[in-house]
């Protein structure tokens, strides 16, 4: 959420810059606030997955161990 905030300032700022460079500066931070964005979303998303596919690898084991106890 605090980088959302931060992007739009920054984006605010590009089109307020009154030159080149300045537009420059601050639409590369812009962009790299964006990448950073991106890349934290991709990281959580691939740990909820992690965790997910942990959580039913334990849930299979676990009805292994079940039925072995019955069937003995």
């Amino acid at each position: 959420m605090i980088l959302s905030g931060v992007l739009v300032w920054l984006v605010i700022k590009f089109y307020n810059a009154e030159t080149v460079e300045d537009m420059i500066f601050w639409g590369l931070h812009a962009l790299v606030a964006l990448v950073v964005q991106a890349f934290g979303k991709l990281w959580f998303w691939l740990e909820m997955n992690r965790v997910s596919v942990l959580r039913n690898i334990k849930r299979l084991e676990l009805q292994l161990a079940i039925r072995d106890t019955h069937e003995d």
